[in-house]
């Protein structure tokens, strides 16, 4: 047996014999629960929110939609090797990951948007459909757009619905996607130091 999977499981044991006594204290249930989650699945990683901000696009009209707002949660390892950003919808939608071990690669799509979004209208204009054919965008399934009527720069992130319908469309604004490069360097930075994260048996005190 590995042995991190010995020491999750050790956790886990250490766990069993303070749940029936937990459950009687208030707010000890759901800490206690996510714990044994976590070692049940040997789940490496914690759910944090943010405020990275989305918009859903409508792509007929070429605008954001009125009232879309929402914010990115992020799936963090452990040990800050990588970052996901996530939108919960009962199953996650992701933008993407940003790995340690992969980061200039992983991050290129959001820089290359950042570098198109600083020149002017005219020139973005020319450029948009070059961007868009770059295999690190496609293969994301990011388009860049300038929003209808605002002439406002955005990343588009498409993400499969199913066979009978049509993608869902989010738009991120360079301040957002700024966001995301600065976050992804900050966990970058804890990963290079050994920081570790508190984890859901912090949380319960073991």
């Amino acid at each position: 047996m590995k042995a991190s999977h010995k020491s999750t499981l050790i956790k886990f044991a250490i766990l069993i014999p303070c749940f029936s006594f937990c459950l009687t204290l208030t707010g000890c249930t759901v800490k206690i629960a996510n714990a044994v989650n976590k070692a049940l699945t040997f789940r490496d990683w914690q759910m944090y929110s943010s405020d990275i901000k989305y918009w859903r696009f409508d792509g007929e009209k070429g605008r954001v939609r009125e009232n879309s707002q929402g914010t990115y949660n992020l799936m963090i390892a452990d040990d800050n090797s990588y970052i996901r950003y996530t939108i919960d919808y009962g199953s996650d939608e992701y933008l993407g990951s940003v790995r340690v071990k992969s980061f200039d690669s992983d991050l290129k799509p959001y820089v290359e948007f950042l570098q198109w979004s600083s020149k002017d209208l005219d020139e973005r204009n020319k450029t948009m459909a070059e961007l868009d054919s770059r295999p690190e965008l496609k293969s994301r399934d990011f388009t860049v757009v300038n929003e209808k009527d605002t002439n406002e720069p955005l990343l588009i992130v498409s993400r499969d619905q199913g066979f009978y319908f049509k993608p869902w469309l989010y738009a991120m604004t360079r301040l957002e996607v700024s966001k995301v490069i600065l976050m992804s360097y900050q966990i970058k930075a804890d990963n290079s130091k050994g920081v570790k994260n508190k984890t859901d048996y912090d949380k319960v005190g073991l």
